[in-house]
């Protein structure tokens, strides 16, 4: 009896493990939509090609998962088809697929709940399920609510639904937003006014953001438990929807008055964050010469920066990291002692984070320098090489494969002005570099460079 026991365990125990996981249909593409329809369910496919990593990510850590075979099982009928392979070429068209993985939460007659494409952790897959979940049970698309936003007199109610939706979805939702605050809140802001827009609101250019700002006090005493200076975190944390939008709008002065204005008033690490927040908003205008023009003046910035300044910015940006990760610690409940160790081990094992604004400039320093040499740039090269100096004085010693590529660019830019002699002797700098880190690929290449150089071939 015994044996027969065991002999049931070991058959029945790969489908015990896999039944932990996303169970998926092996029939066709049209059987799992009227099996959705059988069971009054949503189609779950997951769209992938064989060469695409993500996807083999998501297949080997995410749909194995108990977490997710517990979600994805209970509420969807799941399917996964090859893009490039029988009825998945057709499929693929069909759908208008742009790029892989793309997951689709279909209803049974084929049409669109929601479209996700790329890959995230497990949080985020599971997310995915909810906001699809509630998507099925919503009979009004966003265009609808877009509509009757726009052409009739949206209730309370209705505002309500919006910007929920609107938050699900990832929309901009700052005209409902104005709305919702023009006629549904009063002179005095209550405590659930104060958490219904922090929950809903997702840019700094809205009414709701002003409201919000001016009532910074009460948010921060509402949220005094979850985070000590919660507005300035929470403003934070709106920064990449109000430069997305902005963008969109194609907004300059509105970013440079908005977020630009919010970083002069109240960063400590003012130079630092402004340029990042630049690059993130042209970048995402698309307007190649507003960048080119963007990044010359941040360049010129640099170089009119001190070393001392970096520093100073270095200590203060340190400090914040710091201060997040105390923060952190502290809501998991780490006893002080372990938090300094804990703090301690991480510094030195990253020392680089020390210095992160220095280090930062050096590598865009460093990029504008190889740009001139590339483009062969002729009159540029000798503020090149002012650049590439100075991207080696703010990077210093903290990572020696970078530092061989910040040397490399400055080796070329000298040999390039006839600096042949001093070129060489920067490259072999940058060659006992890469030998001391035993990286075999770089030395290649930086050998390759030195040889070059003294052959007058490069």
């Amino acid at each position: 009896m015994k044996k027969l026991v065991l002999f049931l365990i070991a058959i029945l125990s790969p489908l015990v493990f896999w039944a932990q996981g996303i169970l998926f249909e092996t029939g066709t593409f049209a059987a799992a939509l009227d099996k959705a329809k059988q069971e009054n369910k949503i189609v779950f496919l997951d769209v992938y090609t064989t060469w695409c990593g993500p996807c083999k990510q998501m297949a080997a850590n995410l749909f194995p998962t108990v977490e997710a075979g517990k979600l994805y099982n209970k509420h969807f009928v799941n399917y996964k088809i090859d893009a490039e392979k029988g009825e998945g070429i057709e499929v693929a068209a069909k759908y208008k697929i742009q790029g892989y993985p793309t997951n689709l939460f279909l209803k049974p007659d084929g049409s669109v709940v929601y479209t996700v494409m790329g890959a995230g952790d497990l949080n985020w897959f599971l997310e995915n399920a909810n906001v699809a979940i509630a998507e099925s049970k919503d009979p009004l698309q966003w265009a609808d609510y877009e509509a009757k936003l726009n052409n009739g007199k949206p209730d309370k109610e209705f505002l309500k639904n919006y910007l929920i939706k609107g938050k699900r979805l990832g929309k901009n939702t700052d005209k409902g937003l104005d709305l919702y605050v023009e006629k549904h809140i009063g002179k005095k802001v209550k405590d659930e006014d104060l958490n219904f827009l922090l929950e809903h609101n997702q840019t700094m250019d809205n009414k709701a953001y002003a409201l919000l700002d001016k009532n910074k006090a009460s948010v921060d005493k509402l949220k005094a438990t979850e985070v000590p200076d919660f507005f300035t975190y929470y403003t934070e944390s709106l920064m990449p929807g109000t430069i997305e939008k902005l963008a969109e709008e194609k907004n300059e002065a509105g970013f440079k008055k908005i977020v630009l204005g919010y970083v002069q008033e109240n960063s400590k690490t003012p130079k630092m964050d402004s340029w990042f927040y630049a690059n993130a908003f042209y970048e995402r205008l698309g307007d190649e010469t507003k960048m080119e023009v963007f990044k010359l003046l941040r360049t010129n910035e640099m170089m009119n920066t001190s070393i001392t300044e970096f520093k100073q910015e270095d200590t203060a940006k340190f400090g914040a990291f710091v201060l997040s990760i105390k923060r952190k610690l502290d809501q998991d409940k780490m006893p002080a002692a372990q938090q300094k160790e804990y703090i301690e081990s991480m510094r030195a094992q990253n020392p680089q984070m020390t210095k992160i604004a220095s280090i930062n400039a050096a590598m865009d320093l460093n990029e504008m320098a190889w740009n001139v040499y590339e483009t062969n740039n002729k009159q540029m090269y000798k503020d090149a090489i002012k650049w590439s100096e100075k991207s080696l004085v703010l990077f210093g010693g903290t990572d020696a494969i970078t530092r061989v590529s910040l040397l490399d660019t400055y080796a070329h830019l000298l040999y390039r002005q006839g600096q042949k002699a001093e070129a060489i002797k920067e490259q072999e700098q940058a060659l006992n570099l890469a030998k001391s880190a035993n990286n075999s690929e770089v030395i290649q290449k930086t050998e390759a460079s030195l040889q070059q150089m003294k052959d007058g071939s490069l």
